[in-house]
């Protein structure tokens, strides 16, 4: 499914920006001011949604979103634990 690995793609590029501790780059999609102005933080109720039945897992696990957030939440952006 192109959503869910552009979704994917998304959540990786995030990770390796916060991995490599560079400035902010507020331009970025899942940017903390971007999570809190714009719709981007409805991808993460879309991954709620899908969380909640087994066909939607398939498809988190396929697409290696669920191992993506980890790092990322674990990367301190508490921010994402809040949507």
């Amino acid at each position: 499914n192109k959503l869910m690995s552009s979704l994917a793609k998304m959540i990786s590029d995030e990770v390796e920006f916060v991995q490599s501790k560079q400035k902010d780059d507020p331009d970025r999609p899942l940017s903390p001011e971007k999570m809190v102005r714009t719709m981007v933080k409805e991808y993460f109720t879309l991954i709620g949604t899908l969380s909640g039945n087994t066909r939607g897992i398939s498809i988190l696990n396929e697409t290696k979103i669920f191992s993506l957030l980890v790092p990322l939440i674990s990367s301190g952006r508490s921010d994402l634990c809040k949507v």
